[in-house]
């Protein structure tokens, strides 16, 4: 074997390893929790949603609705930062007439997160938890019939943070 078969052979070998590579971080790039419905964890505010309150943990609450709407859920919300506006969590809730319809969906849903971004990573009081670095995906159907089906996307350096602006802003009152 010549001495330019064996370099063509080594380039081949590398072209190889660098695309296997390459494809492994296009796979994992679409297993990486960024957000739903349109919107980014991280993100700030969009002006068009609309503000609904500050909640009892000093989260902003915002309704919005998504340009693709899902065919399970009926209202999406987003918790934000009290004074930066960042998004920390997106909730997707839908009313079923019974627990029943809302296990079925729940049973698809977990399926599709599944294909989308690997196996459940663990159980919280069964509910399926998906997890990357600081971020999670959650997805139950809770407390009939007030809540229904709910599937909620996190970030929880985001969320502490949320809690520590809002520290910030009583802070002086104590």
């Amino acid at each position: 074997m010549g001495a330019s078969s064996i370099a063509t052979e080594n380039c081949m070998k590398i072209l190889a390893l660098i695309l296997a590579l390459s494809l492994s971080s296009v796979a994992y790039a679409e297993n990486e929790i960024v957000g739903a419905f349109g919107v980014r964890l991280g993100d700030a505010i969009d002006e068009r949603m609309e503000f609904v309150e500050q909640n009892d943990k000093g989260a902003l609450v915002y309704k919005f609705t998504p340009d693709k709407r899902h065919e399970y859920f009926s209202e999406y919300t987003v918790l934000a930062t009290i004074k930066t506006k960042i998004i920390f969590r997106i909730i997707a809730i839908h009313q079923y007439a019974n627990k029943e319809a809302c296990h079925g969906r729940r049973r698809i849903l977990r399926v599709a997160l599944s294909k989308k971004y690997g196996k459940a990573s663990g159980l919280t009081s069964f509910i399926p938890v998906w997890k990357n670095d600081n971020r999670a995906i959650l997805l139950n159907c809770k407390g009939y019939p007030e809540k229904g089906l709910q599937l909620e996307y996190l970030d929880k350096d985001l969320e502490t943070r949320a809690m520590e602006e809002k520290a910030d802003d009583v802070k002086d009152s104590l």
